[in-house]
């Protein structure tokens, strides 16, 4: 390893911490995490058909703890609704209400904007399809 490649490591780092600790304060206005952030995301995403513990666990793009604990605090603050599934008593269905839907709209609105519209505002396509060939480089090197 040389000096460049520990630099890209440590660049790496910093911008995935300030990136982190940007969108903290952005969404301590609306009493959110980035966790129940990508949750409501999901959720609104689906909003048509509720998704189960498990579909929402899968499709968590933000490392989270417990995910149980996190959909119990979105439901404490009406964000979030879950129910039995009538099919399977088994099966807990979760949906995002609709002050779930209003506060996302706004929050993901904000964090968008917090992050440069998904750096669009800083990076050109080129640029972006180049840092996305080199983070699934990496990503794939881990895993």
């Amino acid at each position: 390893m040389n000096n460049e490649h520990a630099a890209a490591y440590f660049s790496l780092i910093e911008a995935t911490t300030l990136i982190e600790k940007e969108l903290k304060h952005t969404l301590a206005e609306y009493d959110l995490t980035h966790g129940q952030l990508n949750i409501l995301s999901i959720l609104f995403a689906n909003k048509k058909k509720p998704l189960s513990l498990k579909e929402v666990k899968s499709r968590l793009i933000v490392a989270t703890g417990d995910i149980s604990r996190l959909i119990e605090r979105l439901v404490k603050k009406d964000l979030v609704t879950r129910s039995t599934c009538p099919e399977n008593r088994r099966k807990v269905n979760i949906r995002i209400s609709e002050l779930g839907v209003k506060i996302y709209a706004e929050a993901h609105r904000k964090a968008k904007a917090t992050v440069k519209n998904y750096f669009g505002d800083v990076l050109s396509i080129k640029e972006a399809k180049s840092l996305n060939k080199v983070l699934a480089k990496i990503k794939n090197s881990i895993t």
